[in-house]
């Protein structure tokens, strides 16, 4: 019994810390109205890289749906068997694995993360 209220607990606060999308993610002020902390991540980005914010939530948005965690679909075995991933694309960037680690090392960021907002963009 002891296990099973640890493990409750456990999921609890680790669902507390998930990310959800955005209610309206076509309307960028209701974005930033509801993700108040996203605005001056992207302006930091405007600032960085020179691309305007609309931009920069076009693309979070074609790539991930501003879904932290999201990932390409897995590939069918006999049509219902979950197999491989088609590449490691992750978080709201989609970059994979080798990219995100160029980015990291020009950077000088090394804990940054694809599931972290201010870090994908």
């Amino acid at each position: 019994m002891k296990y099973v209220f640890y493990g409750c607990l456990t999921g609890l606060l680790l669902s507390a810390c998930a990310s959800t999308p955005p209610a309206q993610i076509n309307n960028i002020c209701a974005i930033f109205a509801e993700k108040d902390d996203w605005y001056q991540d992207a302006k930091a980005a405007q600032q960085r890289w020179g691309v305007p914010v609309p931009v920069l939530l076009a693309f979070v948005r074609h790539e991930s749906g501003f879904r932290a965690t999201v990932r390409p679909p897995r590939k069918k075995i006999l049509w219902f068997i979950p197999g491989p991933r088609p590449s490691s694309a992750y978080g709201y960037p989609q970059a994979l694995d080798s990219t995100w680690d160029m980015y990291r090392q020009a950077t000088g960021k090394r804990w940054a993360e694809r599931d972290d907002f201010a870090d994908a963009v």
